[in-house]
């Protein structure tokens, strides 16, 4: 749906599967990737905070919060996501 232009409608539906199936870390990583891709850096760190809630080794969700603590000026915050 992201590469139709329908954003919306993917938040919405990654919403929905969250729902649905509240441990799946893949819909609280799609979601802030998202997010983070529309410059909602708070929001998509919320959502990578959940997804290493349900997968504390998460390298992805590691990675993608660092980047936006980074944009939000965080670099302790970034940097410790980084290093982890």
């Amino acid at each position: 749906l992201e590469e139709l232009g329908r954003t919306r409608e993917a938040v919405g539906s990654l919403e929905e599967l969250k729902k649905l199936e509240p441990n799946n870390d893949f819909a609280y990583m799609q979601k802030g990737k998202l997010l983070a891709k529309h410059g909602s850096h708070t929001e998509a760190i919320s959502e990578y905070t959940q997804a290493l809630r349900l997968f504390p080794e998460h390298v992805d969700a590691l990675t993608e919060r660092g980047k936006s603590q980074a944009k939000l000026s965080n670099q302790i915050a970034a940097i410790k996501d980084f290093s982890e």
